[in-house]
């Protein structure tokens, strides 16, 4: 089978439709990563091994990102010298067709789910019964068809393409008879054994059998465990009983000893009330003795503080008059500073104008020269621009051609006359001599002159493909040039001297010297041209309307600038004067003496603001500490105000010093009374009212402690007969499951003679097998090796094959092994095999029919000596097969002069 065309809409990124055709021959299909290649390829297995009702994740995963449109194809291709069409939509508005080429026209012989199945008759292979198809159903296609990422074949080669290289090349595997009883063989073992043969397979009726006796045993187990159970349980619910009545007992002598507790726990309680009450009384006694040893220590207290405060407030007053003299010192002195601050600022005012004046006319006079300069490079600019433009008017007069004008027309004027010369080389040649007068025409090539001859007169004429002679009173004979070289030679010198006609038409002068002339004047002027521009650019540098502007606005600012000075500065006689570098000399040695006498000036200031600043600092701070005094004066007095005040209201219960005396001493003698009556109740806490209480807790904790250990002894006890109950209703009969057990070993014990006996068969018609297909490895072995020594050389000998016809290994003759496994060999290596394998398998396969194999980036791997000799087997091998190549990498087919290049780069 070969493929034709493929037409994608909507499928994968593929949105917009787009359609590929294939050559019968070698095809390299190209493009970036994600440009769709492996897309547009996996879409022949998709339509031709997936029914069109699929909805499986691969299915879904061709809907365009962002849509719900529906992924639809059509494949054209050639199977058994038919050439067929089969359409396929998914998902929504499903549809499969498939049509036929008859007389040139599409015929339709199937559709829907007929379509499908009629589909892989066809093609071959088979349809997935649910989800995605895998490559085991593909046919031929499985072994041929390379898929990304993928370029082994994990598994051996599947019935179908083993069938058709039996039919290729005529070994006889197996009959239809015995092909049946394998499969049923087959079929039987594949339901008893796993695929390693290392358990029975679940489902089987010995694993049924086996998993049936385990189940059993594993009762019988658990019905003698759960007999062990039954009597642990009972014994424990004995045991749990007897400690109940014990509990029980217990717990009736402590109830007891509660009820003699009581009486004690009364006389505690009321222990306890009396010393707390003696306490609080304690506690009372203590605050009224307190609170009047304070009165009368604040009073003595109160009268101490008014004679320190007093005594204080005289010192204090004195040092405020000292200060207060010192303060007026000061005044004077600051006064005196302030003068001479005022007389130093107005001389700097002065100056500091005069500077700022001398600045102005120095900048202008500054600008005026800058402005000069500026005014020179501008003309000179102007300048260049007006040669600038005369050399371009003179260039637009001149009409030449370009150089390639120029070559064109001499190229043309060459062939004219080539062609001529050779037209007169092999030409007509005709002469008349004249026997009498003789008048008539003569037409060269149709082109006519006189004929006009006297007797004995003679001529001669050239032409290329026809004379005609016409003489008057006789007739016209004609001869004609058979050559075709001739007629095909004044065909093209017409067609030359038309171009040659064109080509001169735009210019009024036509001779090529000329126009040669011409071309170097305009050059010449286009040379100036660039000079000028080179030089306009340098001068102005992109800057000709900064420039400009600049000059505006320095013709601005100088104005300004003398505008600012008053008429009577002595700077302003500099406006008029002519030498501008002198006087900007004098200004700046001007400026350089205003700015000299200012700093000393500016130093001089400073100096007095700092010693104005240090005279007033001095005065703040005195200030501040005559306020301090104040403040402390006034807060004396205010202090002695607030102590008398105090002591007025400590006298107001109008008793004397020493009735106040008096007082304390008998409150004191009181709180010692009561004070000892209480440290009496404290020291019997611990006999009279924490240990019956105790006594008591203690009797609470283990009576509550007993009950909660009653309960759940009873709340057990009633549990483990519930269990009881159901373990006694769980019981099997032993000897019932003995017997079952004994059957169904029996059972196995004859299962397993039939299984090892179909093991045994199954191994026999395996070896037979194994044994009658080697006669198809060999012509595969065969292309194989020959072209794997075409490819690696003469180290890489026989390729070996297992029986599904799947490379196992290669004859190295550097190694020490006779045959290496494909496995131990390097990546590009096994690459090159596989590559080499489907090559040879298709050529096989292509015996009654051409065979279409895809190859997915087949020599990612292929290092650059090997990789010419891999591209010339792919070239030989495109003469027997279709053979599509999916690469990113171009560049390394190119030299394939014979391959149909199809991009997807766009």
């Amino acid at each position: 089978m070969i493929v034709e065309k493929i037409s994608l809409e909507n499928w994968g990124k593929f949105r917009e439709l787009i359609e590929i055709n294939f050559s019968t021959g070698l095809n390299i299909l190209y493009g970036p990563n994600e440009a769709g290649k492996t897309t547009l390829i996996d879409s022949v297995r998709c339509v031709f091994f997936t029914k069109h009702t699929s909805h499986s994740e691969k299915i879904k995963s061709l809907i365009p990102w962002g849509s719900n449109l529906s992924p639809t194809s059509s494949i054209t291709f050639v199977q058994n010298g038919a050439c067929y069409r089969i359409k396929k939509r998914f998902i929504s508005s499903e549809m499969s067709l498939l049509e036929k080429l008859i007389n040139d026209k599409w015929e339709r012989i199937a559709e829907g789910d007929n379509a499908d199945k009629k589909l892989v008759e066809i093609v071959g292979g088979k349809l997935p019964v649910r989800g995605d198809t895998k490559p085991q159903f593909w046919g031929l296609g499985q072994a041929l068809w390379m898929v990304q990422g993928q370029p082994f074949i994990l598994e051996g080669i599947n019935e179908e393409t083993l069938s058709s290289l039996q039919k290729l090349i005529g070994a006889t595997i197996e009959s239809n008879q015995e092909r049946k009883l394998f499969e049923t063989i087959n079929e039987k073992f594949s339901s008893i054994f796993t695929l390693e043969r290392r358990d029975f397979k679940k489902g089987s009726e010995v694993k049924n059998l086996r998993e049936k006796i385990e189940e059993l045993e594993k009762g019988k187990k658990e019905n003698e465990k759960i007999k062990k159970e039954k009597e642990m349980l009972v014994r424990e619910i004995e045991d749990d009983e007897i400690l109940l009545e014990k509990k029980r007992g217990i717990l009736k002598d402590v109830l007891e000893k509660k009820e003699k507790l009581k009486q004690r726990v009364e006389l505690a309680h009321e222990h306890k009330a009396n010393r707390e009450r003696l306490k609080e009384e304690v506690k009372r006694i203590s605050s009224e003795y307190e609170t009047l040893k304070k009165q009368v220590d604040s009073i003595k207290e109160g009268k101490k503080s008014i004679k320190d405060i007093e005594l204080k407030n005289s010192l204090l007053e004195k040092e405020k008059r000292g200060l207060e003299e010192v303060l007026k010192n000061l005044k004077g002195k600051i006064s005196e500073v302030n003068e001479n601050i005022s007389r130093i600022n107005q001389s700097i005012e002065l100056n500091d104008d005069a500077l700022q004046y001398a600045r102005i006319a120095y900048d202008a006079i500054q600008n005026e020269r800058e402005l000069k300069e500026k005014q020179e490079v501008l003309e000179e600019i102007q300048d260049l621009e007006d040669e600038l433009l005369k050399k371009q008017e003179n260039l637009k007069k001149i009409k030449a051609p370009s150089k390639e004008e120029i070559t064109r027309i001499q190229e043309i004027n060459q062939q004219i006359h080539d062609i001529k010369t050779k037209l007169d080389a092999v030409g007509l040649t005709t002469r008349i001599v004249a026997n009498s007068d003789m008048y008539g025409q003569v037409y060269l090539d149709e082109k006519g002159v006189n004929l006009k001859l006297r007797k004995g007169e003679k001529e001669s004429w050239k032409s290329h493909q026809t004379v005609r002679i016409r003489i008057n009173k006789v007739g016209d004979f004609e001869v004609r040039s058979g050559s075709e070289d001739v007629r095909k030679m004044k065909t093209d010198l017409d067609d030359l001297e038309i171009e040659y006609e064109e080509a001169l038409a735009p210019y009024t002068i036509k001779e090529i010297g000329k126009l040669e002339s011409l071309l170097q004047d305009k050059e010449e002027i286009e040379k100036d041209i660039k000079r000028i521009k080179k030089e306009i650019k340098r001068q102005a540098r992109g800057r000709k309307t900064t420039l400009e502007k600049d000059v505006i606005e320095l013709a601005k600012k100088i104005k300004y600038n003398w505008r600012k000075i008053p008429q009577d500065s002595q700077f302003k006689k500099y406006m008029q004067s002519k030498d501008k570098s002198n006087v900007q000399s004098q200004l700046s040695q001007k400026i350089d003496e205003l700015e000299e006498m200012l700093r000393n000036l500016k130093k001089e200031q400073k100096d007095f603001n700092k010693l104005h600043s240090n005279l007033e600092n001095k005065e703040k701070e005195i200030r501040n500490k005559f306020q301090e005094l104040e403040k402390s004066i006034h807060g004396g007095s205010e202090r002695i105000k607030e102590i008398k005040r105090n002591l007025q209201r400590l006298e107001e219960d109008a008793l004397s010093r020493d009735k106040r005396e008096e007082k304390l001493n008998k409150i004191s003698l009181e709180l010692d009374k009561k004070e000892r009556a209480w440290k009496e109740y404290e020291n019997k806490i611990k006999e009279v009212e924490e240990k019956p209480l105790k006594a008591w807790e203690e009797n609470e904790v283990r009576a509550k402690r007993l009950r909660e250990d009653v309960a759940q002894l009873e709340k057990k006890i009633a549990e483990m007969n519930g269990r009881l109950s159901i373990i006694l209703s769980g019981l099997e009969d032993t000897n019932k499951i003995e017997e079952e057990l004994e059957y169904l070993k029996t059972r196995e014990e004859q299962l397993l003679i039939n299984a090892y006996a179909l093991e045994l068969l199954y191994d026999l018609i395996h070896f037979y097998r194994r044994k009658t297909i080697e006669s198809l490895t060999e012509p595969i072995q065969r292309m194989v090796t020959e072209d794997l020594k075409n490819l690696l050389g003469p180290t890489y000998s026989l390729v070996r094959f297992n029986e599904r016809i799947k490379p196992i290994s290669v004859g190295i003759s550097d190694w020490d092994e006779e045959n290496a496994s494909i496995d131990v060999l390097s990546f590009g290596t096994k690459e090159q095999i596989w590559y080499i394998f489907r090559l040879a398998l298709g050529r096989l396969l292509s015996g009654e029919e051409k065979q279409m194999v895809v190859l997915d980036d087949p020599l990612t791997n292929t290092d650059a000596s090997r990789l010419h000799r891999a591209l010339q087997i792919l070239e030989e091998r495109a003469n027997d097969l279709q053979i599509i190549v999916v690469t990113c990498d171009v560049d390394k087919y190119n030299w394939l002069a014979k391959a149909n290049f199809i991009s997807l780069e766009k």
